[in-house]
């Protein structure tokens, strides 16, 4: 975060690269939808196979599910994926092959006992809803989802997190025909239930097999959940100096320091988190005040998201 800033003022002082909100012009702007979690995330993928980045975002309440399928030039054009209902509510919404054919399909979690979405696209941004056909139709809180070759068969499993008491962690593994079955029961998931915010699939420990990082909303400790390599998980969070019970809303994970490990970021309804690998001691530290995201913005007083690490300055750094 510290290269955020410190880049940002370095734009600002040589006129080099700055951002410009083209969100009205480029055809992306939305009304907001308002409710329990008025503004899900988005999905960005080349949905129709033409080389540019596309935008799938989920609806809510009498917002539809639509796709933007990138113009070029800088401009979108959108067409109305699945109409809006009053009082329904979309959350998480992330893309992958899940059918390894090759292109983007969606999955799109809901709540309030509303099943799950599954797109499954023909290769130009035409999509039918599969859920219930492959086994993806949860019905339940689901607040957020991550992709990945959780048993590495060569295809990609998903884990569905609730925000929900008790809240569960769920994984429905791929059989690589992009049809799923529920095999949480033997995993070990579910050991400290609480009500989640965020959930990431990512090889925390470069043992190429990946693991699993839950961040909870202040009932329950952070969770880093160590990929055994048999199909069950140990949280290792408490030994890697990474379980503060915080109101954890969103995960991710990049090397900060070019040193060849993951390093996490985790934001909060107030301080961030910011934890670095630190190789000698076998453990994570937390780096926050020395990156500059420990500012404190009052009780209730910064919310925050979604997160990701990018190279806003194109030097190499994130």
């Amino acid at each position: 975060m510290r290269t955020l800033l410190l880049g940002l003022g370095f734009c600002l002082v040589a006129h080099g690269q700055q951002f410009i909100n083209v969100t009205q012009s480029s055809g992306l702007f939305s009304p907001g939808i308002g409710g329990l979690f008025p503004q899900p995330g988005a999905a960005w993928g080349d949905y129709d196979g033409d080389g540019t980045m596309d935008l799938f975002a989920p609806g809510g309440s009498t917002q539809p599910v639509r796709l933007y399928l990138n113009q070029g030039g800088g401009t979108y054009l959108m067409s109305v994926i699945e109409p809006g209902v009053v009082g329904r509510v979309d959350n998480a919404c992330i893309s992958a092959d899940v059918d390894n054919d090759g292109d983007q399909d969606v999955f799109l979690c809901r709540y309030a006992n509303e099943p799950c979405r599954l797109w499954i696209n023909d290769g130009t941004g035409q999509f039918s809803e599969e859920a219930a056909l492959r086994g993806l139709d949860f019905q339940g809180n689901a607040m957020c989802a991550s992709f990945g070759d959780l048993d590495r068969d060569g295809d990609l499993d998903l884990l569905l997190s609730e925000y929900d008491l008790p809240s569960e962690h769920h994984v429905f593994a791929n059989d690589g025909a992009g049809n799923f079955s529920d095999v949480t029961p033997q995993l070990s998931l579910n050991a400290n239930p609480a009500l989640t915010f965020a959930a990431m699939i990512c090889d925390t420990d470069d043992d190429q097999w990946p693991d699993i990082v839950i961040t909870t909303m202040g009932d329950g400790p952070t969770q880093i959940l160590r990929n055994n390599a048999d199909g069950t998980f140990t949280d290792r969070a408490p030994a890697l100096n990474a379980d503060p019970n915080i109101l954890g809303m969103g995960i991710t994970i990049g090397d900060l320091g070019n040193d060849g490990d993951w390093d996490l970021f985790i934001t909060n309804v107030n301080l961030h988190l910011l934890l670095e690998w630190d190789t000698a001691a076998g453990s994570y530290r937390f780096i926050n005040t020395h990156w500059g995201v420990a500012q404190s913005y009052g009780a209730l007083g910064g919310f925050a998201w979604g997160c990701e690490f990018l190279d806003y300055d194109n030097d190499g750094l994130l």
